[in-house]
């Protein structure tokens, strides 16, 4: 059966990666105001400490999981390409943003305007790096902490389809600024997380989900700047 293989870390190294998330973020906020960085485009001033904040909570990541175990990192946050599924992941994001369009449609979501439309519409540079994040970096800092890290834990103390389901609610609600809270936004952001957990579970595969992700967010791009 794929997907239930035993993670080596515990809560207790979950509680840990959500510890070093204020430490994090508090560093990149002072060397992002201490280093001079001359990058040009509104989304730079935010968008490269944000980086450098997730950067240094993902090392933390990667510390706190070297210090519970000699077992291979990659091995155990399953980042490897997928055996089978490879079309399903890539193709599947697409359909995804799709199928979640339309839902969206029949729940009547509304419109929000966010900092990440924002970013899309100032200048040039800010569309570069806010498409690069949405569709690359995004997708693997989330991939690999909820369906990498949190996924297999979750999946051990619920079953398969409440673990799945119960990582893609957290998924969700840290997108809960983001949407204004709006449920009919974090309803399909939930299904969306569910529908990545699935891939990440068939596959055995945390590059799977990522792929999926990354697509799944690329179509929603396209998609926005194609109604501008």
């Amino acid at each position: 059966m794929t997907g239930l293989r035993k993670p080596f870390w515990t809560w207790r190294e979950v509680a840990l990666f959500l510890g070093l998330y204020l430490p994090a973020f508090f560093i990149a906020g002072a060397l992002f105001r201490l280093v001079p960085w001359k990058i040009p485009g509104k989304a730079a001033s935010s968008l490269v400490p944000f980086l450098l904040g997730y950067s240094l909570w993902f090392l933390g990541l990667f510390w706190i999981l070297r210090a519970s175990s000699r077992e291979s990192i990659r091995d155990g946050l399953a980042w490897r390409m997928p055996r089978q599924g490879l079309a399903i992941s890539f193709f599947g994001g697409p359909l995804l943003a799709i199928v979640v369009s339309v839902f969206g449609v029949l729940l009547k979501t509304p419109e929000v305007d966010n900092q990440i439309r924002t970013w899309l519409s100032a200048d040039q540079t800010s569309l570069i790096l806010t498409s690069i994040f949405a569709t690359l970096l995004a997708p693997f800092f989330e991939e690999v902490a909820f369906r990498g890290f949190l996924q297999p834990l979750a999946i051990q103390a619920l079953g398969t389809f409440f673990g799945i389901v119960g990582t893609a609610v957290p998924f969700a609600l840290i997108h809960g600024p983001q949407v204004h809270w709006s449920w009919q936004h974090l309803l399909l952001l939930s299904l969306a997380g569910s529908v990545f957990g699935w891939i990440r579970f068939r596959t055995d595969s945390t590059i799977g989900s990522t792929l999926m992700h990354s697509t799944y967010n690329l179509t929603q791009l396209v998609s926005f700047l194609a109604t501008q």
